[in-house]
């Protein structure tokens, strides 16, 4: 149950993490429309587009990507040589560098900016608030208490509130709140918490602040509460359209349930965390399930979401939960077996267990095992017995109409099915054809364009002809096409001719418009990297078109998807799963 606990203030401060981005982000684009700090307000959403680029793929672990975009904000804020851009860019590295765990990077950032003498008070608000995050990681909490209360006093200096700084108070109040939590100071938790609620603006918040407080009634023993404040969250945030945070209100009524033996309610609500959920805390939900199932005696069901709970996993220490649950499921089965190999892997995880104890559950769960073995072989040939005189006994109308009840399913399932695999065929037929082609690609120094030689008269001089696909084939080698600026004319400065002659060679000897042979060959640019670099494939798709010169990841999304018949996420999917 610690564990969960634990794993349950990890999930919450995850979510934190869009928020903060948001309000460091809100401070930028409430201002004058036209420009903010003498900085022209274009520039401005450019930077908050990286903030919030950053937040989500460092959150998703994803972290070539958040890394990539950090850079990019440090370099525009350096490049407009303005200190509050540098600021606001600093605080959004540094919790890249947190989520990553470079815990002194990150300090070292934010401690730049509370010392400076030149920044604004809400860029030192923001900093010293994620040091106060830091600091909870760390344990630190008393360090992390100090971080937040100098926030709320510069919060507090001018006694002149804006929306934002209502909102960010109350961010501050949680945080104090949470970290007198992890000292047992409950009392004074409460009164933190409230104090968000009573200073918040922002209706979508209210349902964080009221969770945190069901999870301080749970540790108090105060389940009813608990179960009273969550249900008034998921009120707020299904009223507010703002279910980022439903799973985990629904994992928690599920543990309160279970806590108070209430298996129906705790399988109801852990069941809704699950619904429409593809990737947030589907471990913990489905143990849930199982903990209400269990609690119930349906030891069947229970299992499955057991076994869902260990596929969904990716922490050890989880791990040990739900073996532990599995090995007690299937004693209450009396499957000894399976409880024998599930318990030996939780004794495996589990490296505090008192040796006698250990020894003493093995010789249990063995004795058990072997003293029904043979029973269970008897009871199974009595099984099969039976089943086989119910067969004999069966009427011939009976086994008809079961049989063409059965040949009627099954000819409209393989009809469903032919046109489901001729469909797949398809596209995988068009997946292989075109990975051949990015094989060829890989092998090829040349460009992957075909050149075809016209056999009709011209107007143009065949030596001048002649000259402009020479320097056209040197362009290509060159890589010309990943500028993303390129145009007919600037290529044709390139070649030294005008955009006449060069147009003309394009599309007679080409057949293709200027804009379609820059996009093919941008295109096997892509596909040639898809097979020869890993790494490239797992970029997001609106890095891999901008490294392959497009303006755009929507141009990219339509000229691939012409140039291949595939989309770029289906292609890369197929490669990575079929191929590595």
């Amino acid at each position: 149950m610690t564990y969960l606990l634990k794993m349950n203030l990890s999930i919450v401060l995850k979510g934190i993490v869009p928020l903060f981005i948001f309000f460091n982000c809100v401070s930028i684009s409430a201002q004058d429309k036209k420009s903010f700090n003498g900085v022209d307000m274009e520039k401005n959403m450019e930077m908050r587009r990286y903030y919030a680029w950053v937040a989500s793929y460092a959150s998703q672990k994803q972290f070539d990507s958040s890394n990539h975009y950090a850079k990019r904000a440090m370099d525009l804020a350096k490049a407009l040589k303005n200190d509050e851009m540098l600021g606001y860019a600093k605080v959004n590295n540094a919790l890249n560098f947190y989520l990553q765990r470079k815990i002194d990077e990150a300090k070292s950032l934010l401690v730049e900016n509370i010392t400076s003498t030149d920044l604004h008070d809400t860029i030192k608000i923001r900093s010293h608030v994620l040091l106060g995050d830091i600091h909870q990681y760390e344990k630190d909490y008393l360090r992390g208490v100090a971080e937040n209360i100098a926030a709320e006093k510069l919060l507090r200096k001018n006694e002149v509130f804006r929306k934002w700084d209502s909102i960010t108070l109350s961010r501050v109040y949680i945080n104090i709140g949470n970290l007198h939590k992890e000292i047992k100071e409950y009392d004074i938790a409460h009164s933190y918490y409230k104090n968000a609620l009573d200073y918040n603006v922002d209706k979508g918040m209210d349902s964080y602040m009221l969770y945190h407080r069901s999870e301080l009634y749970e540790e108090e023993d105060k389940i009813y509460d608990a179960i009273a404040f969550t249900k008034k969250a998921i009120t707020i945030v299904t009223k507010e359209r703002s279910e980022l945070f439903l799973p985990t209100y629904y994992l928690a009524l599920s543990k309160y349930y279970t806590k108070l033996e209430k298996g129906d309610s705790a399988v109801y609500y852990g069941k809704k965390g699950i619904e429409d959920n593809s990737y947030c805390q589907l471990d913990l939900l489905h143990n849930a399930v199982g903990n209400g199932y269990f609690s119930k005696g349906n030891y069947n069901s229970a299992l499955r979401y057991y076994k869902s709970a260990l596929l969904e996993s990716t922490s050890p220490a989880f791990d040990t939960t739900v073996h532990r649950n599995l090995s007690k499921t299937y004693e209450r089965l009396q499957d000894y077996k399976n409880a024998l190999v599930h318990n030996t892997h939780y004794l495996a995880l589990k490296d505090s267990l008192d040796e006698l104890k250990v020894r003493q559950e093995i010789f249990d769960i063995t004795e058990k095992y072997e003293s029904n073995k043979k029973q269970l072989e008897i009871e199974k040939l009595n099984l099969e017995n039976a089943e086989n005189e119910l067969v004999i006994k069966e009427q011939r109308s009976q086994l008809t109409i079961v049989f063409i009840a059965l040949f009627g399913l099954l000819l409209l399932l393989s009809t469903i099915y032919y046109f489901f695999l001729k469909q797949k065929k398809q596209r995988h037929l068009l997946f292989l054809k075109n990975l051949e082609l990015a094989k060829e690609l890989k092998q090829k120094d040349n460009a992957p364009v075909k050149m075809i030689q016209k056999s009709e008269p011209s107007s143009m001089h065949d030596e001048q002809r002649e000259k402009i696909h020479r320097a056209i084939e040197k362009l290509i080698e060159s890589e010309f096409y990943l500028n993303p600026d390129m145009t007919l004319s600037l290529m044709a400065k390139h070649i030294e001719t005008n955009t006449t002659y060069l147009s003309k060679v394009i599309n007679e000897d080409y057949e293709k418009s200027f804009a379609t042979f820059l996009n093919e060959l941008r295109l096997a640019y892509t596909l040639k990297n898809l097979e020869s670099h890993p790494k490239f494939r797992r970029l997001t798709i609106d890095h891999i078109a901008e490294k392959s010169g497009f303006a755009s990841s929507s141009t990219f999304y339509n000229a691939f998807k012409k140039y291949t018949g595939l989309t770029p996420s289906y292609y890369i999917k197929k490669r990575v799963t079929q191929f590595g």
